[in-house]
């Protein structure tokens, strides 16, 4: 599937290049954001399919972003996943309670971005298959 219009928020400027441009060099569209409240404009304006979300971020918390995001209802569909230094089970059950589809610890290498896109494929199948109409 894809390609995939994907938003990169990292408040490090270094991690959301690196990340856009693996994304990028896999054929999908990018853009980044440092701050959450950017995140959410460009998300409105991308309207992206895949949205890796790191959790620490300068002006609010990835927890307040996925809120926001989920109660958009133009695109119940993203695929969110939280990107973090904190892989901890107790960490990763917050992220999934908190509406993130997945959790990946940092550092990310490229091994890790293609199994975000392979899920992200599965993701959306099932919503497909989910959201057919049948008759």
């Amino acid at each position: 599937m894809g390609p995939y219009r994907v938003l990169v928020v990292d408040d490090h400027p270094d991690t959301a290049e690196v990340l856009s441009v693996l994304f990028q060099m896999l054929g999908h569209q990018t853009r980044c954001a440092l701050r959450g409240r950017d995140a959410l404009q460009l998300a409105r304006e991308l309207d992206p399919e895949l949205i890796l979300l790191d959790i620490t971020l300068p002006d609010i918390t990835g927890y307040e972003v996925i809120r926001a995001l989920r109660a958009d209802p133009r695109r119940p569909d993203r695929y969110i996943v939280a990107v973090t230094g904190h892989g901890r089970p107790s960490d990763i059950s917050r992220a999934v309670r908190a509406g993130f589809d997945e959790h990946i610890t940092k550092p990310i290498d490229v091994g890790k971005v293609r199994n975000v896109l392979g899920s992200t494929d599965a993701h959306f199948a099932a919503w497909a298959a989910r959201t057919r109409p049948t008759g």
